[in-house]
């Protein structure tokens, strides 16, 4: 999905998924802080029932659930985040939503 800068680019691009799955959700399953970096892993659900935006145009909706497992990492200075990676499968989520197949 590229590199996203600034508070306001940062919600457009949670709004892409949002708008793509309404009933997403991010599901927390550890949270590990040390000085200022702070590193959460969970899984991302949700179900593909609207357009999801991508830079070659929209993909109409598969009526697909994910189930995507994620890590992010912040980093944090005077109680803001100044620094977030997002990692996660993108293969793997071309392949719930049936764009792509895997293979082994």
């Amino acid at each position: 999905m590229g590199r996203v800068r600034g508070r306001e680019r940062f919600r457009e691009y949670l709004g892409t998924f949002k708008r793509a799955m309404p009933d997403a959700r991010a599901v927390i399953e550890q949270t590990v802080a040390s000085g200022d970096t702070v590193a959460v892993e969970g899984r991302f659900t949700g179900t593909h029932t609207g357009p999801l935006a991508t830079d070659d145009g929209d993909v109409e909706p598969t009526g697909a659930a994910v189930d995507l497992r994620f890590a992010d990492v912040s980093r944090v200075r005077d109680g803001k985040i100044v620094a977030y990676h997002t990692y996660y499968d993108q293969l793997g989520l071309l392949t719930q939503l049936g764009l792509m197949e895997q293979t082994a």
